[in-house]
């Protein structure tokens, strides 16, 4: 009898210890489980707003692309007005300038405060790799392509004080129409890789890509 309630007990210690252990399991469990959905959650919501960051850019490419195109087009034909005598072939690059170019330089406001935020913040470790190296790979053209060209062509064409001065104007104006010609091919490549990682943001995300872009109501 005596060993009887000795097995007893043990059998009711051990019942006890592995029901509390099990608890402690359990518990750890659902806090592992509760930050990998709030990691999920901030990572949806991080490239959700990156979405509708490609999608204010590519906005404004669709806009500036083709006046560039047709600007650097319209450059080339004043500078055969110049060579064929039609167009003055001296004066104030600065002042003639503007006549070619009716929207000014109007640069692209490309934005990258979404994706910036959300690299500095670690929000996307739950995302897929390939994603998160198309959408780093369209800033790093955003950034090193096309912002970088439009403000090189703002310092070497408009605030350069010999630009200013009379002088020859068809080299100027060759410069300008390659310049020209290079951002709106910088722009027409960045415009594609923009979209393609819009639209794998979206699918990532499990909404649905129509016309206008992705639809962040409308979930598969």
């Amino acid at each position: 009898m005596a060993r009887d309630r000795d097995f007893s007990w043990i059998y009711k210690a051990g019942l006890e210890a592995a029901m509390i252990v099990f608890a402690v399991i359990l518990a750890f469990l659902v806090t592992e489980w509760r930050e990998a959905q709030r990691a999920e959650d901030r990572a949806r919501t991080a490239i959700e707003r990156i979405v509708l960051e490609l999608e204010a850019n590519i906005a404004q490419l669709e806009t500036v692309t083709p006046y560039h195109s047709e600007t650097a087009a319209g450059i080339r034909d004043h500078v055969a007005l110049i060579e064929r005598g039609e167009a003055s072939a001296q004066g104030r690059f600065i002042e003639n300038a503007m006549a070619v170019m009716p929207r000014g330089l109007a640069p692209p406001m490309l934005n990258r405060t979404a994706w910036d935020y959300a690299v500095t913040s670690g929000v996307l470790d739950p995302v897929d790799y390939d994603l998160v190296a198309d959408l780093a790979a369209v800033y790093a053209i955003q950034n090193s392509g096309v912002d970088s060209t439009w403000r090189q062509m703002a310092s070497t064409m408009f605030l350069n004080q010999d630009n200013m001065m009379e002088g020859e104007l068809a080299p100027r104006f060759q410069l300008l129409a390659l310049m020209f010609q290079e951002l709106a091919s910088q722009e027409a490549f960045l415009l594609t890789e923009s979209r393609a990682a819009r639209d794998k943001g979206c699918a990532w995300l499990g909404h649905e890509i129509d016309a206008q872009g992705c639809d962040l109501g409308a979930a598969h």
